[in-house]
């Protein structure tokens, strides 16, 4: 998608930098909302809620520590793909 050739740029860009991929992220998600939402169905698939409310509470533990905020957005990407073998920080989440 459009969304994703953008992140992949954003990222390379960033390079390691975890407060610069956390922008490519937080675009990326905004990028895909905003793709989703001219999509006819508006309800986000069941397992979307609890992952978000992961994501919320480890971002607000994470306050302005980027590379905490970097493992809360990979986390959360292992919840909702519901992948069985998250990096091992996200044992927390």
């Amino acid at each position: 998608t459009d969304c994703e050739q953008k992140f992949g740029e954003c990222e390379l860009d960033a390079g390691t930098d975890a407060c610069k991929r956390l922008e490519c992220m937080k675009n990326f998600g905004g990028c895909l909302k905003t793709d989703l939402s001219s999509e006819k169905s508006s309800t986000p698939p069941p397992k979307m809620s609890p992952c978000l409310d992961k994501t919320n509470t480890c971002f607000e533990l994470a306050q302005e520590d980027c590379t905490k905020k970097l493992e809360c957005t990979v986390c959360s990407k292992y919840c909702m793909n519901e992948d069985p073998n998250p990096p091992s920080y996200c044992t927390a989440f």
